[in-house]
């Protein structure tokens, strides 16, 4: 379902500033409509999944949630509280890839960060602070984690990429 909707939200954005509603068909038939409050919140609703989706726009950042109260958020800042673990120390976020998720008795967050640092030193940091290390992976300027801490799953995956070290953290909590 999210997929569908991540289609018409971006169809929703094509079509940003629309004062009445515009309908489209997606690529298999079914009508969408696209509606711009006055508050500057854009509802789209698919025929197919005969859901609503409601799509906000800010300055850095897209929410999308549908009427079930599950959200995507793409863009914006991620907080080591979020993530429930720390930042590695001078590492910056490189702002084009946070996305966080929460529905269906799930939490997901995910921050993309660099830092000159290498790989080594990222993944040494982060081992005795994600848990218990499932799976550890390292090849020549790669490196990934996979560990389960309480009820979270941990991915971090660090590769080195055009002089810089990228550092990619994805916590789940829940089922």
């Amino acid at each position: 379902m999210y997929f569908r909707f991540a289609i018409c939200a971006l169809i929703a954005a094509a079509a940003g500033g629309c004062s009445k509603p515009v309908t489209v068909k997606d690529e298999e038939g079914d009508k969408v409509t696209i509606t711009e409050g006055s508050d500057g919140k854009t509802t789209v609703e698919s025929e197919a999944d005969g859901g609503n989706l409601t799509y906000e726009s800010e300055e850095d950042r897209v929410t999308m949630t549908d009427e079930e109260g599950n959200v995507v958020q793409y863009g914006g800042n991620v907080s080591e509280e979020d993530l429930g673990l720390p930042f590695y120390p001078g590492s910056k976020e490189t702002g084009d890839s946070v996305w966080t998720a929460e529905g269906i008795g799930r939490k997901s967050v995910t921050s993309v960060r660099t830092t000159s640092d290498p790989v080594s030193s990222v993944i040494g940091f982060y081992r005795d602070k994600v848990g218990m290390i499932d799976n550890e992976i390292n090849w020549e300027d790669t490196a990934s984690i996979l560990a389960t801490d309480e009820n979270r799953k941990i991915f971090l995956n660090v590769s080195r990429v055009d002089g810089r070290t990228e550092i990619a953290l994805t916590v789940t909590e829940g089922e």
